[in-house]
């Protein structure tokens, strides 16, 4: 090895005070013997993260004066050369040591040996909550990046697929890797994707929404310009069709690019479903979509500004289910609104068993107290009951988060001007859609600009015989799926 300088040289001490503070590091003083010569050596390795019984079975331990030998160690270790300075020198060591690997340093010689015995904590691959299986496998991502890889890997037992792997985070060492299938992908997504990994400069990646919010075409957009899943046999459906995805270490979901407003309404379920139930499925969430943000801004508006647009029998019964509260039919909708998303929080927060049962019932048993209380109207309850159950439908819980705000800001466009308040909160939110790209692709696509093969195979699943193309709007290198049946 090359001389070093005494700052620069690697002691017994230095590794002992770069670890000192450091409790789950186990550092144990061993003897190397070589014929008649022997040398004393370090070894460090972090016990929670090595296979502890291998170890074990790898040292000689003498009874007799305390002391190990790890010369069996040594034909199964290799040799590390260490050309950094520093603390790069420091973050090297450090980071073998915490990915499993157990370290031996011989100071006499200046020698450094690494041996992987990783064994890491981690889960089985079993369903994931946020998408429930019917017809489909159940195996779900788990916070293991070697793992999902190979979940990915088992569906698709090809060269060409490609996985490239990052570290991000100057302290926290995460990795990252990048799925794509090489002869489908655009070659543009996939260097516009490595390009703005390689872009991040932080100190922790610690989630994979980190990462999603971090190379999104605009940080701050409400709603999500990138998709998720849990799902492998969603995510190899993604890159067969020209997509490509991220996986990041500790995180149990997938990252999904590029995204549009319609890949945000399928479901991991919608390949192993019928085609005719499937299309009607995705019809019933955009419509659950448009019912979420924009019905109780409708039912307001019409309410306070434009009575004689109502049915005279329903406009009667409405007048008379409202007499006594003391509250303006904007302020009612509002107070029920937050009640509604104060329930759905608490039931989010508490434990699963009991979460749902608190805010169905809790809804239940608040709102028929405060209508028997004269609080707020039969009628505006059913209509924000609607309105907030109507989001449950959605795949994606980002979206959500989205239609709650959208939610709050029509209604305010419609407390204030009724119904020209409601068309131009549409109108802004259309526009605001429209000026959305997610990796260069429109957001809106195959809506604007308008396609309608690419609308048709958006909105209804094609029986598989008819799905021969590939979406041009991915723009993959290979557009063809299938070859022609003979019938």
């Amino acid at each position: 090895m090359p001389n070093k300088t005494s700052k620069d040289k690697l002691t017994n001490d230095r590794l002992l005070r770069w670890f000192q503070l450091n409790a789950d590091v186990e550092v144990q003083a061993c003897t190397l013997q070589n014929g008649e010569d022997s040398f004393e050596a370090l070894l460090l390795f972090s016990p929670g993260m090595i296979d502890n019984a291998a170890l074990n079975r790898l040292l000689t331990i003498h009874d007799e004066d305390a002391s190990v030998t790890a010369l069996p160690l040594l034909p199964l270790m290799q040799p590390v050369e260490i050309t950094e300075q520093g603390e790069e020198k420091e973050a090297l060591i450090a980071d073998l040591v915490f990915s499993g690997q157990a370290i031996l340093f011989v100071e006499q010689r200046q020698l450094l040996y690494r041996m992987d015995l990783a064994c890491l904590p981690k889960r089985s691959p079993d369903e994931t909550n946020t998408e429930a299986s019917i017809r489909g496998p159940r195996d779900g991502f788990v916070e293991d990046i070697g793992v999902n890889a190979a979940l990915v890997r088992r569906r698709m037992r090809s060269t060409s697929l490609c996985m490239e792997q990052f570290e991000l985070g100057q302290r926290s060492h995460t990795r990252v890797t990048l799925l794509y299938i090489k002869d489908i992908a655009n070659p543009e997504l996939v260097h516009e994707a490595r390009e703005r990994i390689r872009d991040i400069k932080i100190d922790a990646l610690i989630s994979g929404a980190q990462l999603e919010e971090l190379i999104s075409d605009r940080p701050y957009s409400m709603f999500p310009l990138l998709d998720y899943s849990g799902r492998p046999d969603f995510v190899v459906d993604c890159l067969v069709r020209g997509r490509i995805a991220l996986l990041v270490d500790g995180s149990a979901n997938a990252i999904i690019a590029p995204a549009n407003f319609s890949l945000l309404l399928k479901s991991s379920e919608d390949a192993h479903a019928p085609y005719v139930f499937v299309a009607f499925e995705r019809i019933a969430r955009l419509f659950g979509l448009l019912v979420s943000i924009f019905l109780i801004g409708f039912w307001v508006a019409l309410l306070n500004y434009h009575q004689e647009q109502f049915p005279l029998s329903l406009l009667s019964t409405v007048i008379v289910s409202r007499q006594g509260v003391p509250m303006s039919v904007p302020t009612e909708a509002f107070m029920i609104l937050a009640l509604f998303e104060i329930l759905r929080e608490a039931g989010a927060r508490l434990p699963k068993a009991i979460g749902q049962t608190l805010a169905v019932v809790g809804g239940l048993i608040i709102g028929e107290s405060a209508i028997r209380a004269g609080l707020t109207s039969p009628a505006l309850v059913v209509i924000a009951a609607i309105s907030t159950l109507s989001t449950f439908i959605l795949v994606n819980q980002s979206l959500s988060g989205a239609v709650a705000l959208l939610r709050i800001f029509v209604l305010a466009g419609a407390s204030l001007m009724g119904m020209y308040g409601f068309l131009g909160s549409l109108f802004l939110i259309l526009l605001y859609l429209a000026n959305l790209r997610s990796f260069g692709m429109p957001y809106l696509a195959p809506i604007s600009p308008l396609s309608f093969k690419g609308l048709l195979t958006a909105m209804l699943r094609l029986p598989w015989k008819k799905m021969n193309q590939r979406s041009r709007l991915l723009k993959p290198i290979d557009n063809t799926r299938q070859g022609e049946r003979s019938e």
